[in-house]
């Protein structure tokens, strides 16, 4: 089995399984990334979706334009979880395509 460097330190490998087993919520933060990773290939209601699948309290998102928030309302009123080997490829798509870039924004990024 070949396991990925990028995913095999990422949050969802490392510390889920963690807080999950301390009983601890989890609140799931920029689940679009500032809208840095929305595309054809990471649609926001997929995102949503994912995001919502993972062992996690809360999932939070910013809402830049009033149609982002009728879509989000529509696609949290019709979530079914994610299948498992539907999030893994989606994790794996995604983080070759963002992590490192996202990893060098957040890395100094204060919010406000």
């Amino acid at each position: 089995m070949v396991i990925n460097p990028v995913l095999s330190t990422s949050f969802e490998q490392v510390a889920l399984p963690v807080a999950k087993k301390k009983n601890l919520g989890v609140i799931a933060m920029k689940a679009f990334a500032q809208e840095d990773i929305i595309s054809p290939e990471t649609p926001p209601d997929k995102l949503l979706r994912y995001s919502l699948s993972l062992p996690v309290s809360v999932v939070t998102v910013g809402v830049p334009k009033h149609a982002y928030l009728k879509e989000n309302v529509a696609t949290a009123r019709s979530f079914t979880p994610m299948p498992p080997a539907e999030m893994k490829e989606f994790s794996h798509r995604a983080a070759a395509r963002y992590k490192m870039a996202l990893d060098r924004k957040f890395a100094k990024h204060v919010d406000a």
